[in-house]
């Protein structure tokens, strides 16, 4: 689907799973706030639209917020604890993360902070995440 029928659905209705595609194609495009506006607006009016939540981490990424990032994707990894690749790229992004001796399983765990040019990753390896 183009630019233009993508922003025609994801203006009429903002939820639709459309506004995940069109985040990740301003995103390529280098409009990284207008990627962001889209995937906040269409996660919040479909807030389980898994796709979605993987978009808005690679925009967190993408602008240097690492630690949001994290978060979306231990959103993900507590949603579909199946899907191990979640796991292996959190892993990676997040080496240094602990689990604090009392915290709850679906609690997020303690990260340390790096920075994005101190990882080695690549967010395209959880493509097709809806298919899990």
């Amino acid at each position: 689907m183009n630019r233009e029928s993508l922003e025609q659905l994801v203006e009429r209705d903002p939820g639709d799973s459309a506004f995940g595609e069109l985040a990740d194609l301003l995103l390529d495009q280098g409009e990284v706030d207008r990627a962001l506006r889209v995937c906040l607006a269409g996660l919040s009016a479909n807030p389980g639209f898994h796709q979605g939540r993987l978009t808005l981490a690679k925009i967190f990424q993408s602008a240097g917020y690492l630690p949001f990032a994290i978060r979306e994707l231990e959103q993900l990894e507590r949603a579909l604890p199946e899907t191990k690749s979640i796991s292996k790229l959190l892993e990676r992004l997040a080496p240094d993360r602990v689990r604090p001796a009392g915290l709850q399983q679906d609690e997020p765990l303690v990260t340390k902070q790096q920075t994005i040019a101190e990882q080695e990753f690549d967010l395209g390896d959880l493509e097709g995440l809806e298919d899990s």
